[in-house]
């Protein structure tokens, strides 16, 4: 149904959530990826990105491959993140582009980013280095508290594919609200959570639920559509 622009013809860096061992919710479900392989990577292989008009001291380092591929696709999955993040979706997924450490550089980027305060609005910055042509959200399950690792399991059984990630990670988030989620991520506005904020402000995506629509293949669907619609408004339901 999407037919995203982009793909064909072009080698496509594939971006899955795996930062942990764990079974999805947790991680990429592997019957989703059949096969990824990203080794570690020499000092040459990552760009140095700036620290000007971010919350990062350094700047940060990004993955190269994923800079010089015809075309990115984000797999990430639905969860609550019960650290810093507050969830992790599709924004959150690009962390893992970022080196920890760069080869001949003691230098700890990920302690940066954990120790910061604000670490919302980082993990929104480092998606400036890298925009996906395509974005697939595993929602068959999903983590409605705790996170990334380990939490309670609710299961949506949706797919969320889109080509705008702020859309995404907004209807993504709705969808953590209907299943019942965490107070953090259940006060006020989508709109208002730091990482939506911030990626709003750097026009990384949409900035109002005007501009997202849903579009299903079923009635299931569109009844599920309906009820996420009425979630996405900037301002708090009463």
């Amino acid at each position: 149904m999407l037919q995203p622009p982009g793909l064909e013809g072009n080698s496509v860096f594939l971006k899955p959530n795996s930062n942990t061992a764990d079974p999805a919710p947790a991680a990429t479900d592997p019957i989703l990826l059949e096969a990824l392989v990203l080794d570690e990577l020499e000092r040459d292989e990552w760009r140095h990105v700036a620290a000007e008009g971010t919350h990062w001291p350094r700047g940060y380092a990004f993955a190269r491959p994923a800079l010089d591929a015809g075309a990115v696709v984000n797999t990430c999955c639905l969860k609550t993140h019960r650290f810093g993040g507050q969830f992790t979706l599709s924004l959150k997924n690009t962390v893992g582009l970022v080196a920890k450490t760069v080869p001949v550089d003691s230098h700890n980027y990920m302690a940066d980013l954990h120790s910061s305060p604000h670490q919302r609005r980082m993990i929104a910055e480092v998606n400036q280095a890298c925009t996906p042509a395509l974005v697939l959200l595993d929602a068959v399950e999903a983590f409605v508290d705790g996170g990334p690792d380990r939490g309670t399991i609710a299961r949506p059984n949706v797919i969320l594919a889109g080509t705008d990630r702020v859309a995404v990670d907004v209807v993504g988030i709705a969808l953590l609200r209907l299943m019942g989620t965490t107070a953090a991520l259940s006060r006020g506005s989508i709109w208002d959570l730091e990482q939506i904020q911030r990626a709003v402000e750097l026009n990384l995506g949409v900035d109002s639920a005007e501009r997202i629509d849903i579009v299903t293949a079923d009635m299931p669907g569109q009844t599920m559509a309906d009820q996420l619609r009425r979630l996405l408004d900037k301002a708090p339901q009463a």
